[in-house]
């Protein structure tokens, strides 16, 4: 039995146990199986569902959250992690695989694409908000919006529009504007859910390093 194993036998998993399908499939779809080991980081691992799913897949996994109660968690589950800014953070090791599901959305992140970039990863899988969002179309319909660069706009959430994100301001991207310095995109594809009325919408993207 291998040490996560056991750890895992004694305790039970803190938060959402299974990793996002999807990054999952854009993972195994666009990574070559050869591709998938080395160094990989989680950037925002909440829980670590993500850097164990990496580890599974042969990675050397890591991951980084600004969130001291989500490193306290993910180190429960038995996952490496460190407590940290993606502004500060220095990998100890080359990175095959980086992984940033939900942080360029985050608009207190100045310049993130820069800052998932400098890391130098040779592949970077990335989720953006769209406006298409319901949310951010209220937003706009306010004049809570505010154009940051071509395609890419920050708004603020007003109370009571989401359950989960009202009060936040958001980062929003257009398709076009999903990109990487210094990266080719190999994959875009956006994903819409509606329910209760609400729409919200990903786009998905898997970069490599030229």
């Amino acid at each position: 039995m291998s040490v996560d194993s056991a750890h895992e036998s004694q305790a039970v998993w803190r938060g959402v146990r299974f990793p996002d399908s999807d990054l999952v499939s854009l993972i195994c779809k666009h990574l070559p199986s050869e591709h998938r080991r080395g160094g990989a980081v989680v950037v925002g691992c909440g829980n670590g569902r993500h850097v164990r799913l990496l580890g599974e897949l042969g990675f050397d996994a890591q991951g980084i959250d600004v969130d001291p109660q989500m490193i306290a968690d993910a180190q429960a589950n038995g996952v490496r992690a460190v407590h940290g800014r993606l502004e500060d953070y220095v990998s100890d090791q080359p990175i095959n695989l980086l992984v940033a599901w939900g942080v360029v959305m985050i608009a207190d992140i100045d310049e993130p694409t820069r800052q998932l970039a400098r890391l130098d990863a040779r592949y970077v899988v990335i989720n953006w908000r769209t406006p298409e969002n319901t949310f951010a179309l209220q937003a706009k319909s306010r004049g809570d919006w505010h154009d940051e660069a071509p395609g890419v706009a920050r708004c603020r959430i007003a109370d009571g529009v989401s359950e989960h994100l009202q009060g936040l301001t958001y980062r929003v991207h257009d398709a076009t504007a999903c990109q990487l310095p210094g990266y080719d995109r190999l994959a875009l594809r956006t994903v819409t859910i509606t329910s209760d009325g609400e729409t919200n919408a990903w786009h998905q993207t898997v970069h490599r390093r030229r």
